[in-house]
């Protein structure tokens, strides 16, 4: 559904950009549906370290 709304639009999405805590669970789903990776950890952002994930050509 979404990829034949992109197409009808001509476009799509490149990368989409995660952010999350290192200790939330919810890494192993974004690295399952989106094959996302982390790129990066930003020690103390908020309450804790902070991961940055990307996943790359997502809808593919």
């Amino acid at each position: 559904m979404i990829k034949d709304e992109y197409k009808q639009r001509e476009t799509s999405i490149k990368h989409i950009l995660i952010t999350t805590r290192t200790d939330n669970s919810a890494q192993q789903l974004y690295k399952k549906v989106l094959n996302a990776q982390p790129e990066a950890v930003i020690h103390s952002l908020f309450s804790a370290d902070e991961v940055l994930m990307i996943a790359r050509n997502p809808l593919l």
